[in-house]
């Protein structure tokens, strides 16, 4: 997968599609909020519908009232007056009032008088609660709004009472009114398809169902389906999963004059109501996938035209220059552009590596050359190790041998003046013998030296010490020793070191004054700027004493072959010994420096890695 986005071509590809996604984000987040209003639009719709289907039956309940009045004074109770009322009511149905369910003119008695032939009148008329309202009344009595037992229907009943000419109550005349008037009112409402409209009143009862009234008036509808969600806010809209499992938008409100006891509701399907806006968003997709491949396409041709073939050619031409091949070239016009100006600076570094190629192979022959002449330079210095160690050597022998012969079998034969040539001629040669035997040593640390191996730096001192103890018990020093860290390092040259420390302690040491040398070591961490091996963890060793001291300008001059600060005739030596030492701790990576004050003492620090480097 990694290798897969790491191919250029699929990069372009990839900022097409990312350039595309504000417009399908924007596309997603435009069709979402249109959907949110088109929701709110339908649940406004539906609510008028439900206002104007609650105001229609307002209107008819109205004509009625008018109705009841008229005819409640056009009539007289007696038998030559009610002879055709039964059929004037039968024409008004048909004619004017359709969904009037039954029309009948009954006296105080419980008796009807008169009614429609087709009508829906109560076989017990005394028992009916609603009769029983109307004889009792003076006024207008409306019924509650109610399921016909003979019919199965929901209905509405209205009744008036009728007056005698001596104004006297004699009867009532009644109208019903089938609540199918809904039904015919939602299938010329051009309701969007899967619509609902329903009445129901404050128990949950059907009384008006649009579609399919015959399965649903007069079903009681359970606690948990939007009869709950009417009850609870009266008047408002809500979205709702009905028992057929399809989610509708609901918008409901109370009949008038119901005292909220009946409710009409209208639903929609939301897939209806989103209908529109649905295929919109998926036209914009699908447009906006369309102009997304053909971007992808053209990004795909253009990019391998535009792009890919400069790409390639600096690809190509770096992988040469890689290889080895210098001369390689790009063959690019060198524009403006930033492949213009790529290509320029490969050529241009592909002519510098040349350049520096040229330059490193004329270096590398001076190198060798340098290397050829250090290596005549090192058998030169083998030569004269070979010489130094034999030939020189043998000279001041014989010297010693022969004014030692002189000085013992011809003692009485030489004159004074003769035998103090004589010991100077012997001493003489030993300061001879001493120099070379110190130049052998400073040439054999480079030449001579032993493999560098873990070595105990405390027990060497110790041995080094051991080696010093006539001279220490002469001089009545005292030589303190504190443990040091150990390190890697060659364990002749470690033990040389502390000789050449503590003899150097010794021979600087203030007359009448006890001789104090102190030995010890610690781990420190330290960057040093001028030796790349000591950045890190180093061991620093320290060596002081309470000797003569020296003046702290020449701290670094006493490091140099045959350099004495004071009277070679009071203090014999032959000025290699601090050289040695420098030479010892360079050999091993590491630094020597010395701190002293005149009549106070003198500390060596010496700084060496814990690991020398490949070891």
């Amino acid at each position: 997968m990694k290798k897969f986005f790491s191919s250029l071509r699929v990069r372009i590809i990839l900022v097409v599609i990312l350039a595309a996604l504000p417009a399908l984000i924007l596309t997603l987040y435009s069709g979402l909020d249109e959907r949110q209003q088109a929701a709110i639009n339908a649940q406004e719709s539906m609510l008028r519908t439900a206002r104007y289907a609650a105001d229609q039956h307002e209107i008819l309940i109205e004509d009625t009232r008018v109705l009841l009045l008229t005819m409640s004074h056009a009539f007289n109770l007696t038998e030559h007056e009610l002879g055709n009322c039964g059929h004037v009511f039968s024409h008004l149905k048909d004619i004017h009032f359709p969904f009037y369910s039954s029309f009948y003119v009954a006296d105080l008695e419980g008796n009807i008088l008169c009614t429609m032939p087709t009508g829906d009148v109560p076989e017990d008329l005394a028992t009916c609660t609603h009769y029983q309202n109307l004889i009792a009344s003076e006024d207008f009595v409306i019924s509650e709004y109610h399921i016909c037992r003979n019919t199965g229907k929901g209905v509405i009943s209205m009744g008036y009472p009728v007056w005698n000419v001596n104004n006297q109550k004699v009867g009532v005349i009644n109208i019903g009114i089938d609540l199918a008037l809904f039904n015919d009112f939602a299938a010329n409402a051009n309701l969007p398809e899967g619509s609902t409209l329903t009445v129901i009143d404050k128990t949950g009862v059907v009384l008006a169902h649009y579609p399919d009234p015959d399965a649903w008036v007069g079903k009681t509808l359970p606690e948990n389906s939007i009869y709950q969600e009417i009850t609870s806010q009266r008047s408002g809209t809500t979205e709702f999963t009905g028992e057929d499992g399809i989610s509708r938008l609901h918008a409901f409100l109370p009949l008038s004059g119901t005292d909220d006891h009946v409710f009409i509701d209208v639903g929609t399907p939301k897939d209806v109501a989103y209908a529109e806006i649905n295929r919109a968003l998926v036209r914009n997709l699908i447009w906006i996938g369309v102009a997304s491949i053909l971007a992808v396409i053209a990004a795909w041709f253009l990019g391998n035209y535009l792009i890919m073939q400069s790409i390639e050619k600096l690809v190509d031409t770096t992988q040469e220059i890689s290889n080895g091949n210098l001369n390689a070239r790009t063959n690019m016009t060198y524009d403006r552009s930033e492949f213009g100006m790529l290509a320029n600076s490969v050529d241009t570094m592909a002519v510098s590596l040349s350049q520096r190629e040229q330059e490193r192979d004329q270096a590398e022959a001076t190198m060798q050359e340098y290397a050829a002449d250090l290596e005549r330079s090192n058998r030169d210095l083998m030569d004269f190790t070979n010489i130094a160690s034999h030939d020189l050597q043998e000279p001041l022998r014989k010297i010693q041998s022969f004014s030692d012969i002189l000085r013992i079998r011809h003692t009485q034969e030489l004159s004074t003046e003769a035998q103090d040539y004589v010991k100077r001629i012997q001493s003489a040669a030993s300061r001879m013998q001493n120099l070379v035997i110190a130049l052998l040593d400073y040439s054999r640390i480079s030449t001579k030296s032993q493999p560098i191996e873990k070595v105990n730096l405390t027990q060497i001192a110790r041995k080094a010490a051991e080696d010093l103890d006539l001279a220490i018990e002469e001089s009545q020093a005292t030589l303190t020793i504190q443990p040091i860290p150990n390190i890697s390092a060659d364990p002749f040259q470690m033990q040389h070191l502390f000789l050449n420390l503590i003899s150097n302690a010794i021979k600087f040491r203030q007359p009448n004054m006890p001789l104090e040398v102190n030995i010890s070591g610690q781990i420190i961490q330290n960057g040093s700027p001028t030796n790349a091996h000591l950045n890190g963890t180093i061991c620093e060793i320290s060596v002081s004493d309470n000797g003569i001291g020296f003046d702290a300008k020449y701290s670094d001059r006493i490091f140099q072959p045959f350099e004495r600060l004071h009277d070679p005739n009071q203090y014999d030596g032959t000025g290699m010994g601090l050289a040695i030492c420098r030479k010892i701790v360079e050999r091993h990576h590491g630094t020597i420096t010395a701190q002293s004050t005149p009549g106070k003492g003198t500390t060596f620090i010496i700084h060496l890695p814990i690991q020398q480097p490949g070891d």
